[in-house]
């Protein structure tokens, strides 16, 4: 628009408000716009504010937006408005529409980006509108002031009269229009059939009635004439000519045109709307309903609802039809119960069972009386399992959480898995070191199977709780998931349909003693399983899909339980153990006064450090390495000596056990340095500082050069100078990280590395891309892990930390690290630096 507008905002939230005030200004800039947070208060204002365009929220206090548009026509005010819904609320547009609303706009996604679009649209509309008012007044005033075109013509065609009204009809004075004949008004593309069809009337002297035809007004616009005439004979009967009227009938085509348009608009989104639409008379009869509602409802026969009463429905909440009938709007969520309407024949169904809707149903007036009820209906099934899934999720969460013993916690579980499942018999199996695996909770299971099951070893049966412990399942297979679990709703069905040969891989056990649903459920801690989830019923189809997935989350909850209170049993024993250890220090050192109380302040010393974890741990860490580094030297320089002195004495094969004693040594202190850096870079102090990216990327590239020429590798860097405050030494382990894995892992695919640059309104963003063999997607993630390198490192030296400490370097700067495969080849590692206060928000892991 080229003139600032004038827009008011009717909004009750400020933030919502900001952000539509933003897009629009940036669309119309110097425009003025204006917040009301209630509608009553802005319709007080509008003869002052005299506002180009109105947007109002429907969902306001006190007036909502219906109510609003409802006074503003009471009131004579003829000002665009917009109404602005919320997702599911199409009945409310389109009685907004009704109510003469410009347009509406549903909060979506794109919400802001579509209000300067919507704006101009409706005014544009209102400029056409106006425009149209405009030539409708003129057309009015004619047709107040004189009639229609009156006109006569030979039988060639050619007008031999008209009234002075052809001039305003179709701009040729009625000079001009004796010189033409009929036909010459006609468009180019019409004029031909036209004629014929014209001249076929006159040759045949029939009169002609409403006759429609398209013309072309002296100024090159299109009008739509009805032309009626009656034939002309001469004294002697011959046919002379026709003689006629013409109106101009192109306002009424067009406008009935429009409306078409616009109702197949309707239509179209009406049959495309996702949510189930149906519409029913004042007496609750259905008369239209959309697509998506006979797939909500498994209807495939349409004319079999012509029964369907709305106040009949069996799964309507009692006391409503009351509220429907007072012409109020109800809304509700209930379970739809397809076996209730089969037995009541209210309808033929696909689908059985129960599913979870979400129904709003709406009376629409008019005048006084209800005159229809529009019911929109949503699936919201699988909202409703999610929300029970996460409330069993979040039991089995306090179970876990709290200080129990392993006997008890797993106890606790075993009897809210019976609770949940609603099944007959639940146990948890846990994994012992020599392969069995004994129940270690259960309840339930009989006597007999209890027996039989206890002493089942992955070494010495062949059996599904075996296949699923080891992990191996094939889940393409049926009743195995995706998660590695197994699960049969009839394990007689089952077995019949297996072959003489499959059924040695089973024991049948749970058939034996009668149970039918059978579900059994690896409980992992990372990549490792500990054991499985055990649950049994004698009922078949007990345990849908749906659940089993449930339970696999539960079984991960479960495995970091487990593994918690192992580590706090071992810690204990630790403390335990430690604890003697002083007192026996304490004795030995009785004799002497003062060396007791060394000894005092030592055991001070070691109950604090208990008390706080992450140092003990962290101390812990330090020995280890110090240990581990140690024999590593020595077993490094005595290979070295027996190599040195003895490698006459030793065949080819000694002396490759000597290379690889080297290698291993080699590999276990660059273990111990890296572990060394990693714990550094978790607990030593960011020095931030400021440093120019090219002088950083020098100093990277000469500490390469030899190996970049060695094997022909091109570098490629920005051109651009960055100024970054980070942590300098930080910083450098992390592209001496990224580098080297390139050159490492690349493969002699590899002969580009390309360092990358990008930056958001926040955030630096370095990249260091190779085209060398590059991941798989799924890998991208795994590779920052501890101790995990990826499948193409085998054959090359690595400890599996590197990754690692560029993400705790990351992370510690407040940003974080990535990695993408690339689209055909190689790889790009990715980390984001923030531009202010790197480090600032940074938590220390205890």
């Amino acid at each position: 628009m080229e003139e600032p507008l004038t827009i008011v905002i009717i909004e009750d939230e400020e933030p919502h408000f900001q952000l539509m005030k933003r897009a629009i200004l940036k669309e119309f800039p110097g425009s003025s716009v204006q917040h009301f947070e209630e509608a009553s208060s802005c319709f007080q204002e509008i003869e002052v504010l005299h506002p180009d365009v109105i947007m109002v929220d429907y969902l306001m206090p006190g007036m909502n937006g219906i109510e609003f548009l409802e006074a503003l026509q009471a009131g004579g005010k003829d000002i665009p408005v917009i109404m602005i819904t919320g997702q599911g609320d199409e009945g409310i547009a389109v009685k907004a529409m009704k109510l003469g609303a410009s347009d509406y706009l549903v909060k979506s996604s794109d919400f802001f980006s579509l209000v300067p679009r919507i704006i101009e649209k409706v005014m544009r509309e209102r400029e056409l509108k106006n425009s149209l008012r405009e030539t409708e007044k003129r057309f009015r005033d004619l047709a107040e002031s004189t009639s229609d075109w009156i006109w006569e013509v030979d039988m060639e065609g050619k007008y031999t009269y008209s009234n002075p009204m052809v001039q305003k009809i179709t701009g040729y004075t009625s000079e001009e229009i004796l010189q033409k004949h009929f036909y010459d008004l006609f468009s180019q593309k019409e004029k031909e059939a036209q004629r014929r069809l014209a001249f076929q009337v006159m040759r045949e002297g029939k009169p002609l009635t409403s006759f429609v035809n398209r013309v072309v007004h002296k100024e090159g616009r299109e009008l739509i004439l009805e032309t009626s005439g009656v034939p002309i004979f001469g004294s002697s009967g011959e046919l002379k000519g026709y003689r006629g009227i013409d109106r101009d009938i192109t306002r009424r085509k067009k406008t009935e045109e429009a409306l078409r348009e616009s109702e197949e608009r309707f239509r179209n989104i009406y049959e495309a709307s996702p949510i189930g639409i149906e519409l029913y008379d004042a007496s609750g009869d259905l008369i239209d309903l959309n697509e998506a509602s006979l797939k909500i409802f498994g209807i495939s026969d349409p004319p079999q609802l012509q029964k369907v009463n709305l106040f009949e429905d069996p799964n309507l909440p009692a006391g409503l039809v009351k509220t429907l009938q007072e012409g109020k709007s109800v809304r509700y969520e209930i379970p739809f119960d397809f076996d209730k309407i089969k037995e009541m024949n209210f309808f033929e169904s696909s689908k059985s069972g129960i599913i979870h809707i979400d129904v709003l149903i709406t009376p629409m007036h008019e005048g006084d009386h209800i005159s229809e009820y529009l019911v929109q209906i949503q699936d919201i099934t699988h909202r409703k399992r999610a929300e029970e899934a996460l409330k069993i999720s979040h039991r089995f969460l306090e179970i876990a959480n709290k200080n129990l013993q392993m006997s008890v916690m797993l106890k606790e579980f075993v009897h809210e898995l019976r609770h949940y499942t609603g099944c007959s018999a639940a146990g948890i199996r846990i994994l012992n070191q020599d392969g069995s695996i004994p129940y270690q909770a259960y309840d339930g299971f009989s006597p007999g199977f209890f027996e039989e099951e206890n002493l089942l070893s992955i070494h010495s049966h062949r059996c599904m709780c075996t296949t699923v412990i080891q992990g191996k399942t094939e889940p393409h297979l049926p009743h195995y998931t995706p998660g590695g679990s197994l699960y049969i709703n009839g394990t007689t069905r089952f077995l019949s349909g297996l072959t003489e040969e499959e059924r040695k891989f089973t024991r049948n056990k749970c058939n034996e003693f009668g149970y039918e649903s059978v579900v059994l459920i690896p409980i992992r801690m990372e990549n490792s399983i500990l054991g499985l989830i055990h649950i049994a019923d004698h009922r078949e189809n007990v345990i849908p899909f749906e659940m089993v997935e449930v339970l696999e989350g539960v079984a991960m909850g479960l495995g970091t339980a487990i593994q918690r209170v192992r580590t706090r049993d071992e810690l204990r024993k630790a403390h335990d153990e430690l604890e003697l250890r002083v007192q026996a220090r304490t004795r030995e050192l009785a004799h002497t006064n003062q060396l007791l109380i060394e000894e005092i302040e030592e055991r001070k010393k070691v109950e604090e450090a208990l008390r706080q974890s992450s140092e003990k741990l962290k101390l812990f860490a330090y020995s280890v390495m110090h240990d581990l580094k140690s024999p590593a030297i020595g077993i490094h320089g005595l290979t070295k000596l027996l190599q040195k002195h003895y490698a006459h004495k030793l065949d080819e094969r000694g002396k490759h056990y000597c290379e690889q004693i080297l290698k291993a040594a080699e590999l276990n202190s660059a273990l111990v340095e890296k572990i060394n850096i990693y714990i550094a870079s978790k607990e030593a102090p960011l020095q931030i500082e400021k440093f120019y990216f090219k002088e950083f990327l020098k100093m990277i590239r000469e500490e390469f050069t030899e190996r970049l020429a060695d094997r022909h590798i091109l570098w490629i860097e920005p051109d651009r100078d960055i100024e970054v405050m980070v942590d300098r030494l930080s910083f450098l382990r992390v592209f001496r990280n990224f580098i080297d894995n390139a050159m490492k892992y690349g493969g002699k695919e590899l002969s580009e590395i390309q360092i990358g640059y990008e930056e958001s309104q926040d955030f630096h963003t370095f990249s260091v891309r190779d085209n060398g063999v590059g991941i798989r997607k799924e890998d991208c993630e795994k590779i920052f892990g501890l101790f995990k390198r990826h499948s193409s490192s085998k054959g090359v030296a690595g400890t599996g930390l590197g990754l690692s400490i560029v993400r705790e370097i990351a992370e510690r700067h407040g940003g974080k690290v990535w990695a993408e495969p690339g689209p055909e080849a190689g790889t790009t590692f990715y980390i984001s630096i923030p531009k202010v206060n790197p480090g600032n928000s940074f938590q220390p892991t205890p």
